[in-house]
């Protein structure tokens, strides 16, 4: 999480992409803290976040913004973050079991990874899912699994 200083240009090692939905601000604010204050952390937002990135119409427009962190500023890990009850996703009425929405979830950001992976091979992407346990009015990020890292 250090910064980096990219062919002399301003830069940061980090790059979070999340969701624009804003019940999700708070806890992504003390999700980056860690990356701010050591040196910054870029930030795109999409609904859907995974969803977007497999999108055939989204997915490359997002691809882009991930692309101009990681050669204009240098970003050497990016970190997708879900959540439960995603608008993109139809909410979590839309599954017929918080279970059935979180393998969902966990799958397409699986998937966002590997496609991270082919198309920015020296990147390290890390998972997590903002859970919430009071109807989405509070969200805490985790990492998903055990923290899972692909490189």
């Amino acid at each position: 999480m250090e910064q980096n200083r990219h062919k002399g240009r301003h830069g940061c090692s980090d790059l979070l992409f999340g969701c624009m939905d804003f019940r999700l601000r708070r806890a992504m604010n003390e999700f980056l803290e860690p990356c701010i204050s050591n040196g910054g952390c870029d930030e795109v937002r999409f609904p859907g976040v995974a969803k977007a990135l497999l999108d055939d119409q989204i997915g490359p427009m997002a691809l882009d913004a991930i692309r101009i962190g990681v050669e204009k500023h240098g970003v050497r890990r990016v970190m997708l973050v879900n959540h439960r009850d995603c608008g993109a996703y139809g909410g979590s009425d839309a599954f017929h079991s918080t279970e059935a929405e979180r393998a969902q979830h966990e799958n397409d950001l699986r998937r966002a990874a590997e496609l991270l992976r082919k198309e920015f091979p020296d990147v390290a992407v890390e998972l997590f899912f903002a859970e919430s346990s009071d109807g989405g009015e509070t969200f805490k990020v985790e990492p998903l699994g055990e923290g899972i890292s692909i490189r």
